[in-house]
Formats: structure tokens, sequence, C-alpha cells
């Protein structure tokens, strides 16, 4: 079976030399931003730059259920991303809000849904 490699990437791993990365990597999952009004710094030049090298690409976005409505964030999430193209995909990564002091709860599975 073939090996397929791919990267997930973030403001957290600074600025990316992308025409080095493409010999490396056959995809990418490139945060977007997160729930409460968070743009990750480095999306645009990420999303862009899988684009015009031709790298198969996915944007994510970390939701936060306690910090607003699953429609604000999803609203938030797709005013970055914008049209995607053919191939092109989104996922939803819902986390923990430690820093609100928040755990998940049975209830934000619907929170999704909604």
């Amino acid at each position: 079976m073939a090996e397929i490699k791919g990267i997930d990437v973030s403001t957290h791993q600074g600025t990316l030399n992308w025409d080095s990365l493409k010999k490396d990597v056959d995809f990418a999952v490139i945060r977007a931003g997160y729930g409460g009004g968070g743009a990750d710094g480095h999306f645009a030049r990420n999303w862009s730059e899988c684009r015009r090298l031709g790298i198969p690409r996915m944007a994510y976005f970390y939701a936060y259920p306690g910090r607003s409505g699953g429609q604000t964030q999803a609203e938030e999430f797709f005013s970055r991303v914008g049209v995607l193209q053919a191939g092109e995909g989104v996922a939803l990564d819902i986390e923990d809000d430690t820093a609100y002091g928040r755990a998940l709860v049975a209830s934000d599975v619907q929170w999704c849904l909604d």
C-alpha cells in the first residue's frame, strides 16, 4: 500500500516554505481559526500557497461551543475559507475550552448538528 503524507498546519508552525514542502506532502490540513473570533494569522497564506502549488487541501476550524452559537462560528469559518474548489474539504474540530474552564458535554454534539 502506498504511503500518503499529510501535514496539519496553523500559525504555530510559523511561515512555511511551501515550495520545499511540496515534495514531501500529498495534502495539507490548514487551521482557519477558532470560535469566538480567533483568526489563524497564517491561514490565508497557507491556503493560497497550497492552491498555487496544487497541493490538495482541507480547512479546519476549532469550535468552542461555550463561546458562541454554532451558526455564528460556522459563518466565521466559511467567511475565512470562501468558495471551495473541487476536491477541497472542511472539518470541524470541537475542543474542550480549558481557557474558560469548560469541558465538552453531551449537548455539544447537538450544538455541532445545529
